[in-house]
């Protein structure tokens, strides 16, 4: 289940906060909920494709691979130790052959009945060492052109992987136009498409990484610029040299995206419920043993309220309606629809989407949507745990 409202700690040093809209696509069940509204940016970024890297000769084709669940916190804790790292530790993680083997993943349980929307890992294949190497440059400041800001700038760990305000501020203090999308369960994807971004300009989450580091108004990055930086720093001149063979910008795009794609929110109470729902006639005799007496009992530890309930209600009937749009194991279709967000005028939007356009004849009342609200935070998730720091001295 996607993170609707996120209400846990992200990373392993700082507090807890809360954002409403921190799912794939949560911001716009807000939309739906009428809470807020972002503005389309006329600025285009220079438009990249991450390409299949090619494994290098350190990666031999026949190491085993190990099996890992995705959203495991083990692919996100870094390399072990404190302090920056050294080279002498980034090498010894290298040498290790596991760092290097691809990784078997497994589906965490909420998703896997929608598996057939999970993204093609062939064409960026996921190993701890691109993880690991992709979480650093995520968390770095060096990436962009001044120094001054990371990815997480724009998509705070606790945050549910986007930003607390309207908009994000680029470099040099220069204000962005639309609300950073959250990074959380970008390994779903609708069936045969791959569109990132608020418009779909970016054809996958690499690609748009890539997009969102060269724009002027955002990180600034000039590609052979940072590639030459990158390359100037030992300890990331040595990762791309293992595990890309050169540091190159379809590179940079491709290690943070496998990193993304590890960034999924685990299971919900509302996930408890609805596990436990398919057992819960059964007769007592069967339910006194797992799978069944596990569902039950994640289920009872976190119920769901009654409003949440009856906010269920209302998100997939006709109260509200808003599962037209919000469906599927990651409570996105992945589509882009016009809801008539950024026009400036009062005239007839003939582009407005017919659903929207069902949805407005709906009146809901103030417990309505005190009870819309308590079904999204039913359905958060914890946020995944990763490690803030440890970064290439």
């Amino acid at each position: 289940m996607p993170t609707l409202a996120a209400h846990h700690p992200a990373h392993k040093s700082a507090g807890v906060s809360f954002s409403l809209a921190t799912g794939a696509s949560i911001a716009t069940a807000a939309v739906i909920l009428a809470f807020a509204g972002c503005a389309e940016r006329s600025a285009s970024a220079p438009t990249g494709q991450a390409a299949q890297a090619e494994p290098s000769a350190a990666t031999p084709a026949t190491m085993v691979k190990s099996t890992v669940v995705l959203g495991a916190e083990e692919l996100l804790d870094g390399i072990p130790g404190t302090g920056p790292l050294a080279l002498e530790e980034i090498e010894a993680w290298l040498d290790d052959p596991a760092t290097r083997a691809p990784l078997d993943i497994q589906l965490a349980q909420w998703l896997k009945p929608g598996g057939g929307q999970v993204k093609d890992l062939s064409i960026n294949p996921l190993s701890r060492g691109r993880i690991e190497l992709g979480r650093q440059l995520f968390f770095d400041p060096r990436l962009s052109a001044d120094n001054s800001m990371s990815c997480t700038s724009c998509h705070e760990p606790d945050r549910g992987f986007t930003v607390g305000t309207r908009f994000a501020t680029g470099v040099d203090g220069q204000q962005g136009t639309r609300n950073p999308p959250a990074l959380l369960n970008r390994i779903m994807l609708a069936v045969g498409d791959d569109k990132q971004m608020w418009d779909g300009r970016a054809s996958s989450v690499e690609d748009a990484l890539l997009h969102a580091l060269a724009d002027p108004s955002e990180m600034a990055a000039d590609p052979s610029r940072l590639t030459a930086k990158l390359a100037g720093i030992p300890g990331y001149r040595l990762q791309f040299d293992r595990l890309y063979g050169d540091v190159t910008w379809d590179g940079i795009g491709d290690a943070i995206g496998v990193f993304v794609h590890c960034l999924v929110t685990g299971n919900s109470p509302y996930d408890h419920a609805v596990a436990w729902r398919s057992y819960a006639q059964l007769d007592d005799d069967l339910l006194a043993s797992d799978p069944m007496l596990a569902a039950r009992q994640a289920a009872e530890a976190q119920p769901l309220s009654a409003a949440a309930l009856r906010g269920e209600q209302l998100f997939f009937g006709n109260g509200a309606w808003c599962s037209a749009c919000h469906n599927g194991v990651n409570f996105t279709d992945e589509q882009f629809h016009n809801i008539g967000i950024g026009l400036d005028a009062e005239q007839a939007n003939r582009n407005l989407d017919y659903r929207y356009t069902w949805v407005g004849n709906v009146t809901l009342s103030d417990q309505d949507k005190r009870d819309l609200i308590a079904f999204i935070r039913a359905c958060s998730g914890p946020l995944p745990q990763v490690e803030i720091g440890r970064l290439p001295e």
